[in-house]
């Protein structure tokens, strides 16, 4: 035994990564309550309207405000923890702190064909092969489609696209859709997989996904889903995708007080609807590229923007959607690896719990398994580094 005792030591067991201070997460977080009380949000469902309406929030026309103790309140009744399961009913992902899993992303315009090396549009084929290399990768924690198939009738292509998925991967699956109509088929397909409405309630192995507009503009087709997923019981994810300096004030600071505030309103409608709904909040944060007027994936500010956006998650005790394993790049070459790496380690790091659009190249705009192979093994060997360092 030592003669020597140490006193008030402790021991670190993690990466101490952060961004934002707990006085900066605070505030961000203030900054956005206040947001939603004096600038308010436009709101385009009725039936999410009357919700707001009946809990006390202003509303003149489509513009409505939301006291601080509203919004409040919603962000402290959502629930800190969600558990997904995968097809059979086997529990396999426990969002909750700082736990991070990752996945492919959704609605890509483009497919680089694994064969040609052609950038064309999707095809079906496409999303079930998707289906069964995110089902084969060791690190692939859920699936999303990376393209919306063509070949199909065009208004039920998010349907024809998560049957796909359905049957070929048994790993937990976040889809879209694009209105109301094509969520009920997509939560009809669901539960008649594990017997019933009720029994995927209790197991899901689905989130449903949705995104408001830029800047505080919720569409009906956006905030239906949430008041939609809230009465059937099933998880939503609802992201903003901002433009910092396009759709969002040109500071970062800014650019995420902006973001949650939108998100706050989609966690708003779903617990005053249904208290204790699961709902991720998160998105797609970054900034305009001046040369070529897109939203960039790889630059240094996308990574800031997403450590901070699950820091503030963190302090509002709300699972988060985060983004890694993308590229501006349009092929494999080191940019792709380099800006694919450097994002799957913020996510990490910054404790991001559901990642999404590994397998994003071109900006976004191109799925491609390749890339999302690359990321496979970048998971892995980060996975594989921390456990070895931290346990």
């Amino acid at each position: 035994m030592s003669r020597y005792v140490r006193t008030r030591y402790n021991v670190n067991k993690t990466v101490n990564f952060r961004s934002l201070s707990d006085e900066e997460r605070r505030l961000i977080y203030e900054s956005a309550l206040e947001v939603l009380e004096r600038t308010g949000v436009m709101v385009y469902d009725e039936d999410s309207r009357r919700v707001l309406e009946e809990a006390g929030c202003w509303v003149e026309d489509e513009l409505v405000k939301i006291p601080i103790g509203i919004s409040d309140w919603a962000v402290k009744t959502a629930p800190s923890k969600i558990l997904l399961y995968d097809r059979d009913g086997n529990r396999k992902l426990d969002i909750s702190g700082h736990n991070t899993y990752y996945g492919p992303g959704p609605t890509n315009t483009y497919h680089q064909d694994p064969y040609t090396g052609e950038r064309r549009r999707p095809v079906l084929e496409d999303t079930r092969r998707v289906g069964r290399v995110c089902d084969a990768l060791t690190n692939i924690d859920f699936v999303m489609d990376l393209g919306t198939p063509t070949g199909v009738t065009d208004t039920i292509a998010d349907v024809y696209a998560f049957k796909e998925l359905v049957e070929n991967t048994k790993k937990p699956i976040v889809h879209w859709g694009f209105d109301i109509d094509q969520y009920q088929d997509i939560i009809d397909i669901a539960s008649a997989v594990v017997g019933g409405l009720e029994n995927l309630q209790k197991k899901p192995f689905m989130f449903l996904y949705s995104e408001p507009t830029s800047p505080l503009l919720h569409s009906r087709e956006a905030i239906a889903k949430v008041y939609f997923a809230a009465k059937n019981k099933i998880p939503i994810v609802y992201t903003p995708c901002v433009m910092s300096g396009a759709t969002t004030p040109a500071s970062m600071a800014g650019t995420l007080v902006q973001g949650i505030s939108e998100s706050i309103t989609g966690i708003t409608v779903s617990q005053l609807t249904r208290k204790g709904t699961p709902i991720i909040m998160g998105g797609v944060y970054s900034i305009m590229d001046m040369n070529t007027t897109v939203f960039s994936y790889g630059a240094p500010e996308f990574q800031l923007l997403q450590a901070g956006i699950a820091e503030v998650a963190h302090y509002m005790g709300v699972p988060v959607f985060g983004t890694a394993g993308c590229t501006d790049s349009h092929t494999m070459d080191g940019q792709a690896a380099a800006q694919a790496a450097m994002s799957i380690l913020m996510a990490a790091e910054s404790g991001a719990n559901m990642v999404h659009d590994s397998g994003y190249i071109s900006a976004g705009d191109t799925g491609s398994l390749e890339q999302l192979v690359l990321d496979d093994e970048i998971t892995g060997h980060i996975g594989r580094w921390k456990t070895y360092l931290f346990k």
